[in-house]
């Protein structure tokens, strides 16, 4: 198969699903699922940069998403007035003593030369803030949190347009960016996926569980919708029923006029995206070098067709099927398989899977051989008397307890039936490091003979004296220590390289 190809049919193959999906479980459901696929696409894109390029397995990601749900909350929401008046002014004042506190401590450190009074001052401030910030703040949270947990038990946010949330919130994520960047510097492979992911796990705890100030995972469930408005708000707007009336020539009296608002309000939502589709569509074509070769390619056709349907539906009434055309806009997510040829890792496993096809399909017959022995073995033990049926349907319990899943519909019942059973699960967990073993030992013997092949720089790491570091490293791989190799001797490996 082609590379050109394999994209389309991937493409043609996620818009049938969901087709299948919007016409069988409804297109609300369809919808969801589209959503998800959409914000997992950016969330793929927005770790190209670290992960496919540096090669640098981050988990702090989740970090950042947590942060931006969490400031669109404070951003947008309505401030909780009840909240305030409750416990607002402790938590206040707990505030202003953390930055107290903090400016001691800052002051501290800057302007004593004294290593022993600052670190032993330094802790003395620390306690001393912990016992004095804590009932403080602690009365106020739960002051807070006791007023109907579910609707205003918190602060509340702002309450202004959701569109400044997505500015604070990249202004935000960056501040967590540095204070990650700050603690993984000089940090690689497992060291700096272990250290992201305990930041990434505390953020998201705090997002969650401080419900005074976000309400944690309790009714939040619609956040405004920027920069088109919801269909509900625009049905109740003043201005929109007067358009249409106006535009309709009815009144807001007349017994249809309800409904006329009703279809007018989705149809209004529905140019406002069709709009933002063609202002994005006009920029991708204004912004690209060749724009002939980008109109008449796959994907400038798929953004044409994803908005071209609805003009026509809103001109020509009886054309609407074709707005259905417009899922093929979702072709793009599978534009974050493209991602995978950028991951010098995968593509390893991937090689060392061709390189070992032939013992795992060798080991994976071998299996079938012990799934059919047992399956006939068990089958004239227990019997139909005891479910089983049938040679495939014994195939199906061995395969079960092989893998030591375990379902429980099919149960031996005899002494010699559980023997059998007990063996197969130790049978399964021995047979299940096999092919482990298999492709460990590969990506191995692979990793070895890139290494060996690799320029290392002639020098020690000065903290934990390892060697045999990459040409262009500036930290140690092994425990993450500035190197400070000498411009000298850096150069020379660079030529030899």
């Amino acid at each position: 198969m082609s590379q050109s190809l394999r994209p389309i049919l991937l493409f043609a193959a996620m818009a049938a699903a969901l087709l299948a999906v919007g016409f069988g479980q409804g297109w609300p459901v369809m919808l969801v699922i589209l959503n998800l696929c959409l914000i997992s696409a950016v969330m793929s894109v927005g770790l190209n940069m670290q992960w496919g390029y540096a090669g640098l397995f981050n988990a702090g990601v989740m970090a950042f998403v947590a942060v931006g749900g969490m400031v669109a909350v404070l951003i947008s929401e309505p401030p909780v007035m009840v909240g305030w008046e409750a416990g607002g002014a402790r938590i206040l004042v707990a505030g202003v003593m953390v930055a107290t506190f903090s400016g001691l401590i800052y002051a501290l450190r800057r302007f004593i030369s004294r290593r022993w009074i600052k670190n032993w001052g330094t802790a003395a401030l620390l306690v001393a803030a912990y016992f004095i910030i804590r009932p403080v703040f602690e009365g106020g949270v739960t002051a807070v949190e006791s007023i109907a947990a579910a609707s205003a038990g918190n602060l509340g946010g702002l309450g202004l347009n959701i569109l400044v949330s997505w500015v604070v919130a990249a202004v935000v994520c960056m501040g967590v960016a540095w204070v990650i960047g700050r603690i993984a510097l000089g940090l690689r492979a497992d060291y700096l996926a272990i250290a992201t992911l305990g930041i990434s796990e505390i953020v998201v705890a705090v997002a969650k569980n401080e419900e005074w100030l976000t309400r944690g995972v309790k009714n939040i469930t619609s956040l405004k919708r920027a920069p088109v408005p919801r269909e509900t708000n625009l049905q109740q707007a003043e201005w929109f029923q007067n358009l249409v009336s106006t535009l309709s020539g009815t009144n807001p009296g007349d017994a249809g006029f309800k409904t006329t608002v009703i279809e007018a309000s989705s149809i209004f939502v529905k140019l406002c995206f069709t709009g933002l589709f063609t202002l994005e569509y006009v920029t991708r074509v204004w912004c690209t070098h060749n724009r002939p070769a980008y109109v008449l390619s796959f994907w400038g056709i798929v953004d044409l067709l994803a908005i071209v349907p609805t003009y026509i539906a809103f001109l020509f009434p009886e054309a609407a099927p074709l707005v259905v055309i417009r899922l093929l806009r979702v072709l793009r997510v599978f534009r974050v398989f493209r991602l995978v040829t950028l991951f010098a890792e995968l593509n390893e496993i991937l090689a060392v899977l061709r390189s070992t096809s032939r013992s795992i399909f060798v080991f994976l017959v071998m299996v079938m051989l012990v799934v059919v022995v047992f399956a006939c073995i068990i089958y004239v033990i227990e019997g139909p008397a005891h479910g089983f049926t049938s040679i495939p349907l014994s195939i199906y319990w061995a395969v079960v307890t092989i893998t030591t899943v375990g379902y429980g519909d099919l149960v031996p019942q005899t002494a010699a039936g559980r023997f059998v059973a007990s063996f197969g699960m130790l049978v399964g967990y021995s047979i299940i490091a096999v092919p482990t073993a298999i492709i460990t030992r590969k990506l191995w013997e692979r990793i070895n003979d890139q290494r060996a092949a690799q320029p290392t720089l002639p020098w020690n790491c000065p903290v934990c004296a390892k060697q045999g570091h990459p040409v262009a490293a500036v930290y140690c791989q092994h425990c993450g220590a500035e190197l400070d190799v000498p411009s000298d001797i850096r150069e020379r490996a660079q030529r030899d390289a």
